[in-house]
């Protein structure tokens, strides 16, 4: 992925996704390295990250925790229910 993103100019990837995968109707469980498996992804992780910053981009890890609740797509936004703010709300 690093040198893929190098390639396009990019001096950041906003990636990889790091959150365990939960709730098996979450929109986003694709993008996470971890699936369902906790030790799964304490191994692949660093290895990734350091694969995408030998090649001079910096990863960015993102959804590391409680992004488990996204509900729909409505209208072009995707809907979460938020555990830190306790309500619903728009990406």
């Amino acid at each position: 992925m690093g040198v893929e993103f190098f390639g396009k100019g990019a001096n950041v990837q906003l990636g990889p996704g790091l959150n365990v995968a939960r709730v098996p109707r979450n929109g986003r469980n694709f993008e996470y390295l971890s699936g369902e498996d906790p030790f799964l992804g304490a191994t692949l992780v660093p290895a990734v990250v350091h694969g995408i910053q030998n090649q001079s981009v910096i990863a960015n890890a993102k959804h590391w925790v409680n992004n488990n609740q996204v509900r729909a797509a409505e209208g072009g936004r995707m809907w979460e229910w938020s555990g830190w703010s306790g309500g619903r709300r728009a990406e």
